[in-house]
């Protein structure tokens, strides 16, 4: 489902059918074709799309359209599951169905663009055995596609070995290599919308001493004398698409020219990072002049909001020499976009005096400390909790039986049984002029930064459109942020359009930037010859006149 679309049948007959299977996407520009019967558009005034994020729940408009539309257009703010409805009003107004509510779903979608987290949380000979333990972390994870690999770390042939093992969310399996050397692990899975991650790890030598580590057991200790950063590497630059669309010359003619390199701009100059504190919606703020892209002299057009004063938090301060956690390795920690979250338990060992009360304590410093957070007034699986703001932050249940005993509340040192961060704020993004590229004709270099700590894999987005409460057109989707796309214009362009750069991160944020005004994105500049001059009895000849002796 990677071009973003669906059919949705004939919109007069749509009533009465059976929703199919929720339907995965990893985008979330969506567009909607409309079809509907010739001798039906007559009786249409307009076509209206409901949209639920609660599983029809609620239902809200976001579209409408007029039967001799093509399509729909609808942006998913976030990740999630969206179920649409589509109701055909007529030329007296009458709407049918009278409601979202009063007919099934015509389609079901599932917007993920996060791949899942898959972390070998330990790897350890035991004997001639080697056990491996992971967790993966993923809001929709297909486990039938769950795989780990091993091979000889010091093999001249790199040939990869796959080890049997359970498909689950967080597990251990072990397996024999009759061989000493140094053992290189990889784990991959899929999620349902075909997003995949990976974690790889490596097994010493049967003769090796492991490192000791009393903070994080995943992870080899390593002297600051021994880091070494590594060289800066420029920028990739992207190409113009294989088939740019409809709307192109015929192949021969210059708008169809192969892409050749170009040279990425100038790097800017550092940038206060974005602050982190929580952001109110995604409003923009432009600036039209003063601001340059390194030594391009590109233009500032666009910024999704004024990055003055930002500043990330400082990081967390490494613990004190003595503080020693107990219980292994620290939990992954899961991205949210929300102070508020839900957490799911179960009880066991469960006496005649039932549940007494739920506590969930929280802690800020990876259980250096901890305090009681939340109390689950219904007893019932899940406890809500509020927390104060962006963050990373550890948890631990306690549970009273009605008698009143417990196993206590968690003492400093005691590790976190679960951990999330909190990020809600959206990706730093400006857009800068546009420049004509030098090498190809009709192609201009579309030129942008995005910066933010959990900044996605592909994250952006660029759209153009011929009015700002318009249609906003795709011109490319899932892009690295490597600060610059070739494009390829449309002959049917208009000669401005308004320009908009879009950037998501891991945590379900998205940052806009989008031109207030009407961007020229026809950057030619016509220019004449002379070809010959003529006299004017010479000019009235040629155009066929008789000149008498």
């Amino acid at each position: 489902m990677g071009s973003g679309m669906w059919l949705v049948a004939c919109l007069l007959a749509v009533g009465g059918t059976t929703p199919g299977d929720v339907v995965p996407f990893t985008q979330r520009d969506v567009k909607i074709p409309i079809q509907v019967q010739p001798a039906r558009r007559a009786e249409i005034k307009e076509l209206i799309l409901y949209v639920s994020e609660d599983r029809g729940q609620t239902w809200q408009q976001v579209a409408s359209a007029t039967p001799d539309k093509d399509s729909f257009a609808f942006y998913a703010p976030q990740d999630g599951e969206y179920w649409f409805s589509v109701t055909v009003v007529d030329q007296q107004g009458r709407q049918q169905p009278p409601s979202p509510h009063k007919a099934p779903a015509a389609q079901k979608i599932l917007i993920d663009m996060v791949k899942p987290a898959v972390h070998i949380t330990s790897a350890a000979r035991q004997g001639e055995d080697i056990v491996v333990s992971w967790q993966i972390q993923d809001a929709n994870p297909d486990l039938e596609t769950l795989k780990l690999e091993y091979r000889l770390a010091d093999s001249p042939t790199p040939t990869w070995y796959d080890v049997s093992l359970k498909a689950a969310a967080s597990g251990q399996t072990k397996f024999r290599v009759n061989n000493s050397g140094r053992i290189q692990l990889r784990m991959e899975i899929k999620d349902l919308a075909g997003n995949v991650g990976n974690a790889e790890k490596e097994v010493a030598a049967a003769t090796t001493e492991a490192p000791a580590a009393h903070w994080d057991t995943s992870r080899p200790a390593v002297t600051p004398a021994a880091v070494t950063p590594p060289p800066p590497v420029p920028n990739p630059v992207s190409t113009i698409p294989p088939n740019p669309g409809a709307g192109m010359a015929a192949p021969g003619s210059p708008w169809e020219q192969p892409p050749a390199s170009v040279a990425p701009p100038a790097v800017r100059p550092e940038i206060p990072p974005p602050n982190r504190s929580n952001a109110a919606g995604m409003t923009s703020n432009y600036q039209q002049a003063g601001s340059t892209f390194g030594d391009s002299g590109a233009r500032l057009l666009a910024t999704s909001r004024s990055t003055a004063a930002d500043q990330f938090p400082p990081a967390a301060a490494a613990p004190p020499a003595d503080y020693y956690p107990r219980g292994g390795p620290l939990p992954p920690p899961q991205l949210v976009n929300d102070t508020r979250i839900s957490i799911e338990y179960e009880v066991k060992g469960l006496g005649p005096s039932n549940i007494g009360s739920v506590e969930l304590y929280l802690t800020k410093d990876d259980g250096r400390t901890w305090q009681k957070w939340a109390d689950d007034p219904d007893l019932k699986s899940p406890i809500v909790a509020d927390l104060p703001g962006e963050g990373l932050y550890g948890f631990r249940l306690v549970i009273h039986s009605g008698a009143g005993l417990s196993r206590g509340a968690p003492r400093p040192g005691d590790l976190p049984e679960m951990r999330v961060e909190v990020d809600t704020t959206p990706p730093v993004v400006e857009l800068y002029e546009l420049r004509p590229d030098p090498t190809r004709p009709y192609t201009l270099i579309l030129t942008w930064t995005a910066r933010d700590k959990n900044l996605a894999a592909a994250p952006i987005t660029l759209q153009w459109a011929e009015r700002q409460e318009g249609t906003w057109n795709t011109i490319a989707a899932g892009l690295s942020n490597t600060n610059q796309y070739l494009w390829q214009l449309p002959r049917t362009l208009p000669p401005r359009v308004y320009l908009r750069a879009i950037a998501r991160d891991n945590a379900g944020n998205a940052g806009i930037a989008e031109t207030p005004d009407a961007v020229l994105v026809d950057l030619n500049k016509p220019e004449g010859h002379l070809l010959k001059i003529s006299g004017a009895r010479d000019a009235q000849t040629s155009v066929g006149l008789r000149i008498q002796p």
